[in-house]
């Protein structure tokens, strides 16, 4: 597996998926990607600090599985509370400090 992790929100989903697409069509490798998504709601901060949509979630994973069936966009936070429980039900170490930095600062 080849993990990828992207941080933002929804005005950078269409980045997101160029670079996914990117990716996938000129990566020679047959491992499978894990797409990691942290995203929040911080529209208390301004009120465009929206999180990426559960609709665009599938279809980014719709998009790539057709590279490869094994590919997927595994984590989805979409507030603090869901990023705690992620972090207290044992996250993986190497996204645990990209995590914590980001709650931690209300990003």
């Amino acid at each position: 597996m080849i993990n990828i992790l992207f941080c933002g929100n929804y005005n950078i989903f269409n980045g997101i998926m160029s670079t996914t697409i990117s990716m996938l069509k000129r990566t020679n490798t047959k491992e499978a990607f894990n797409i990691y998504i942290f995203t929040m709601d911080v529209h208390h901060l301004r009120e465009d600090y929206l999180p990426i949509s559960d609709k665009q979630i599938a279809f980014l994973e719709e998009i790539a599985k057709e590279y490869n069936p094994d590919n997927s966009s595994v984590i989805y936070v979409a507030n603090i509370v869901q990023a705690q429980k992620y972090l207290q039900n044992g996250a993986e170490d190497d996204f645990v400090d990209i995590l914590y930095t980001n709650t931690k600062n209300n990003c």
